[in-house]
């Protein structure tokens, strides 16, 4: 089935619009349209095949659903249709599809009073429907998982009859099973039997051992109304009097013109039964499972691979809890158990934004769950193998990977809410993901010995290593090694979504600026050196492709300001800059006028670390790698083709500096003045590049040498005779006389203005 996501409509139908004219459907109004965009809601789509409302009085003169006298008098197959269809939409809503695409997408449930007084049989059914999804709203509320936006749909007017109470439902079932019987309608019944034994066992089973009960009789009803399907062949009949468009008056903007007409009965209810297993797993389960947390654990993240829909893991999550409280707390645990949320509602977040890419897309989401795999395989043996954390650093090890699992949570709940209305939540959180930072410095510390390789072979001077410091028939150093270049790439994730947000602005000091990404550099640097088989270059590739394009989406500044254009911009001369720094970096590593981040050159470990930070700190902007600098870089690495890397550098400062010579003069005096002393910086990187390049290219390079310079930097040319601040590494090449003109400054082969 095709799923319509986000705003593919809204740009189909703004093409040829002019910037100022905005037109909406007939019937559509402006304020339902803006309401729909504020809670982000990711299928606003109906909106645009929307002619006008209808009510049901007209539906009912046209002649298009069944009038009161026909309702009064249905026969069993048409009141086995509504059912047995309804089944179908519900189990269609809890895979992910929208409230009022599903269930409410017949207009009798809008309806409930006239339904009440001319089909008493479909009345009392309805209700139990309606009492199940409410239901699962309150076991998701509890269970505190809230992903879905449907939280909303009490504020949008959808009547979900709480005033009814489940007593009341129940016994209005069995009423109506009473009469199916009577008339000798026993496949109704089924379904009304059915319906009941569902209601009662999602009622119960937040006490576990007492769903079990009533399961054995659920999946039994569930086989006869799949079985009673199947002979009819309902499959193939008409839903034209049941389910027809509609839309509610208060709520336009949210319930779509047309129902999900590719919906199978069949497979309705084959997900039904999916769902009663799932839940009969977890109860049958948690009957033999003990409190002890070590097998609670197993059970858990070995069941929740099956696990179908979010009902039944908000049900396992409550279970867990009323067994072990202290458990629920555990983060790798809950993140196992939601990570699956990150494909479903999650995708239908980023489809909204990323429209009209689909392709790079689902690159995005099938690196995402490569590497969910790869952290669920290595982690649990991390924790599981006592030696191989004593090994290492002993009891902070083990620290650190609790603290690794609530950063992993953080950023599911990161990526399903960037919205600016949980900024107080996020930045609360956000000093969590810093401690988690200098944690990983820390681990970073013990486990390659501040760039040496790990604790035991640091300090065995009698072990054989490697010329880079690590063993090659270690297995402890490819772990973990692998382990932390996972952690530092979800750090960097977690912090790109911040600086979306645009939390840097409140969160951070003037010149405090995240260092994960030169930190994630190193670890890539030193895998590909190390040579290691487990190396995927595809874990390494930021999501910032699109970056520029998120910018004006995703960013909230005080008072709700979205940036400018010349903001806009400056991102992309940042990555730019970006890029361009780390080829020229690259290529002075190839060229030997730096030293290594491994220390082969550096005494101390603090020498090491303070030329990681100097000479990294050109990744440490919001505007971070695009996706093929980091490719590219990595090809330079293995080839060790310094040339190449420096006309790459060149070219990217040229297209920057032309970026900026149209930027400036569309900004405030400020934001001009930092940009004019940025291209200050990229201006001389540019002519040191096309220098060395030169120089690389005649061999003599043993008479020039490189000076690296971060803060502030004094250029000596008229045109651009200031000081500059800048966080970006700035490099002067000199020669090695005693009289030596800095060749840095000369801006000719450039044609600047």
């Amino acid at each position: 089935m095709e799923k319509s996501f986000g705003l593919s409509a809204l740009q189909k139908h703004s093409k040829g619009i002019p910037p100022s004219e905005v037109r909406l459907a007939e019937g559509v109004r402006y304020q339902d349209v803006i309401s729909a965009v504020e809670v982000m809601d990711p299928r606003t789509d109906a909106l645009f095949d929307h002619e006008s409302i209808r009510y049901i009085a007209d539906l009912m003169k046209s002649g298009e659903i069944f009038t009161a006298d026909e309702l009064t008098s249905l026969s069993e197959s048409q009141i086995l249709l509504f059912m047995q269809h309804m089944m179908a939409l519900e189990a269609e809503w809890m895979q992910g599809q929208y409230l009022p695409q599903t269930v409410f997408s017949t207009p009798y449930i809008h309806h409930m009073r006239f339904l009440q007084c001319h089909s008493p049989m479909l009345y009392a059914y309805c209700l139990a429907v309606l009492k199940t999804v409410l239901m699962v709203f309150d076991t998701i509320a509890e269970a505190d998982v809230k992903e879905n936006e449907e939280f909303l749909i009490y504020h949008f007017g959808l009547d979900l009859h709480q005033d009814v109470q489940l007593d009341e439902v129940l016994r209005m079932l069995e009423e109506a099973y009473a009469e199916a019987i009577g008339k000798d309608w026993m496949q109704v019944a089924k379904c009304i039997e059915f319906q009941s034994n569902f209601l009662q066992g999602n009622l119960i089973l937040a006490r576990g051992h007492e769903f079990l009960q009533h399961a054995s009789r659920l999946l039994t009803s569930a086989g006869e109304v799949l079985e009673s399907i199947r002979l009819a062949n309902m499959d193939d009949l008409s839903l034209k009097k049941f389910y027809h468009p509609m839309t509610l008056r208060w709520v336009p903007a949210l319930t779509p013109l047309k129902w999900i007409s590719s919906i199978s009965v069949g497979d309705g209810i084959r997900y039904f039964k999916e769902v009663i297993e799932s839940l009969i797993g977890i109860c049958t389960n948690f009957s033999t499972v003990s409190r002890c947390s070590e097998r609670l654990l197993t059970f858990a993240i070995d069941f929740s691979a099956s696990v179908p829909t979010l009902l039944v893991r908000s049900r396992l999550l409550l279970l867990i809890h009323s067994l072990d409280k202290n458990l629920l707390q555990n983060g790798y645990l809950v993140s196992i158990i939601l990570h699956s949320l990150d494909e479903t509602y999650g995708c239908s977040l980023y489809k909204s934004i990323y429209d009209g890419e689909p392709k790079a897309l689902d690159e995005v989401y099938a690196m995402q769950t490569k590497k969910i795999r790869e952290i669920n395989k290595y982690l649990p043996q991390a924790i599981d193998v006592s030696s191989l954390t004593k090994e290492l650093i002993g009891t902070q090890f083990t620290d650190f990977l609790e603290r690794l699992a609530r950063v992993y949570l953080l950023i599911i709940f990161v990526s399903l809410h960037n919205r600016a209305r949980y900024r107080r939540r996020l930045a609360n959180l956000f000093f969590e993901l810093r401690n988690i930072q200098h944690l990983a410095w820390e681990v970073d510390t013990h486990i390659f010995g501040g760039g040496y390789g790990c604790v035991e072979h640091y300090f065995n001077k009698s072990r054989k290593l490697q010329a880079n410091g690590f063993c090659a028939q270690c297995v402890a150093c490819s772990k973990t090694l692998v382990l932390s270049a996972l952690v530092t790439d979800i750090i960097c994730r977690v912090t790109m979504e911040f600086n979306l947000l645009g939390l840097e602005n409140n969160l951070y000091g003037k010149n405090e600026i995240p260092t994960a990404y030169a930190y994630n550099y190193h670890v890539v640097q030193t895998m590909i050196e190390n040579d290691t088989i487990l190396f995927h270059p595809q874990m390494f590739e930021p999501v910032m492709k699109h970056h520029a394009r998120l910018y004006p989406l995703l960013v909230r500044k005080r008072r709700a300001a979205l940036p400018t254009e010349g903001h806009i911009f400056y991102v992309e001369v940042l990555q730019l800059v970006s890029t361009a720094s780390l080829f020229l970096h690259v290529a002075l590593q190839q060229l030997g006028m730096i030293p290594s981040n491994h220390g082969q050159t550096c005494t101390t470990e603090s020498q090491v670390y303070a030329l990681r930070y100097k000479s990294m700190q050109c990744l440490t902007r919001p505007a971070h790698l695009t996706h093929e600098g980091y490719r590219t870089i990595i090809e330079a690495f293995s080839t060790n083709n310094a040339p190449s890397a420096l006309e790459n550098a060149v070219g990217m400062y040229q297209r920057a500096i032309e970026k900026l010579n149209t930027l400036i003069p569309k900004l405030s005096s400020y934001s001009s003045s930092r940009c004019s002393g940025l291209r200050c910086v990229v201006q001389a990187n540019a002519v040191t590049a096309k220098l060395l390049h030169s120089i690389v290219k005649s061999s003599t390079m043993n008479n020039w040498t490189i000076e690296i310079q971060v803060g502030t930097v004094s250029l000596g040319n008229a045109k651009l005779a200031k000081r500059v601040n800048t966080s970006l590494p700035f490099y002067k090449l000199k020669q090695k006389t005693a009289r030596s003109q800095d060749q840095s400054l000369d801006l000719k082969e450039l044609k600047v203005v």
